[in-house]
């Protein structure tokens, strides 16, 4: 397929065509999934003890995806930016981390499910329909997260212990025996359980499908018609090739794959790639300038207050004591205070 400068220009002309209706419908589907990825993230805060206001998560979360998306390499530089706005916002280092890990696998795991559906319901159709078992295979992600949880529970961390034990790993050589301990007490402190579990699972899923509804409303207002089977495929393979960070942001690349995959099942070149353009607009070139402007804001607050440690954190039942039990001589009105701020992982928005 090839796409000369002559059909970019009809495609972007015939947006002033448009109405307004369907845009607005665009704009709030994608502030919908916005706010359901910071759910997701404030849901596992939450879980390790780290209760932030909803003003912060979203704040962050959209910071954090403009660095994403416009700096080379902008998944690390925004890792490491969120890494730091929540340690100055009392997170404890473990929490990060396992908020990183868990979010980023719960998100990648939704998003092959809404792959993985779409090529089910397809069937032999489509030309990408040879994927359908690597793509379940991958479905397979969440069995590590279920042997997460089985090694977080005091029964299963006992265990993991006494057999570092027998084994020798805890002379004072290698210390690998404390440090494996400590590392099950933070796990053991992090409180999810089955329905939280469920719940940031389904909010993961939520964020993809309300982003595709973004595309599908832009299909709708230039006149495509396209199966929502095939809308699952197209929007679901396209966010997996945006996520090779080859260009800042899939600049380029994400306007090449989704009008490509979206002539290949059947859709007409000239109206795909005008409503390709209008829901780039909707989710990068609209979203990009209100991220660097409120991390430009949140720049400026971090440098005119104090940094909190950790023991500013809200303690969920307990959770920021020390696994010695060395913090139990605090105030119950400290445990009780808030941090203001949470991250998100820099979601690639196409």
């Amino acid at each position: 397929m090839a796409v000369h400068g002559s059909d970019f220009s009809s495609a972007a002309a015939r947006l002033r065509h448009v109405d307004p209706a369907w845009i607005l419908a665009a704009v709030l589907a994608e502030a919908a999934s916005l706010l359901a990825f910071a759910a997701l993230q404030r849901r596992l805060l939450r879980a390790g003890g780290a209760e932030l206001p909803w003003s912060s998560v979203v704040a962050i979360t959209s910071a954090g995806n403009a660095l994403d998306a416009t700096l080379p390499v902008g998944i690390a530089w925004a890792a490491a930016w969120i890494f730091e706005q929540y340690g100055r916002r009392g997170v404890r280092p473990f929490v990060r981390l396992w908020f990183f890990l868990v979010a980023g696998g719960v998100s990648s795991f939704a998003l092959f499910v809404v792959v993985a559906v779409g090529l089910e319901l397809a069937g032999s159709r489509g030309p990408v329909s040879f994927l359908r078992w690597p793509v379940l295979i991958l479905a397979a992600i969440p069995v590590v997260f279920f042997v997460l949880e089985l090694t977080r529970t005091t029964a299963a961390s006992s265990h993991v212990l006494r057999s570092f034990e027998c084994l020798g790993l805890r002379s004072r050589r290698m210390r690998i025996g404390r440090w494996l301990q400590r590392l099950l007490a933070d796990f053991s402190r992090v409180r999810l359980g089955h329905s939280g579990w469920l719940t940031v699972f389904a909010l993961a899923l939520a964020n993809w499908l309300l982003d595709a509804a973004v595309l599908a409303t832009c299909l709708g207002a230039l006149g495509v018609r396209l199966d929502w089977r095939y809308l699952l495929i197209v929007y679901g393979l396209t966010q997996v090739t945006a996520a090779i960070p080859v260009t800042p942001g899939g600049v380029g690349i994400v306007v090449g794959s989704l009008t490509g995959l979206l002539v290949a099942y059947g859709a007409p070149l000239a109206p795909s790639l005008s409503a390709v353009l209008l829901y780039r607009l909707v989710t990068f070139w609209v979203l990009v300038p209100i991220g660097w402007c409120v991390w430009g804001i949140l720049e400026v607050q971090g440098h005119h207050r104090p940094a909190r440690g950790d023991s500013d954190t809200v303690s969920d039942g307990g959770d920021s004591d020390a696994a010695a039990g060395t913090e139990n001589h605090r105030q119950p009105h400290a445990r009780q205070r808030a941090g203001d701020g949470v991250e998100s992982l820099a979601r690639s928005s196409t």
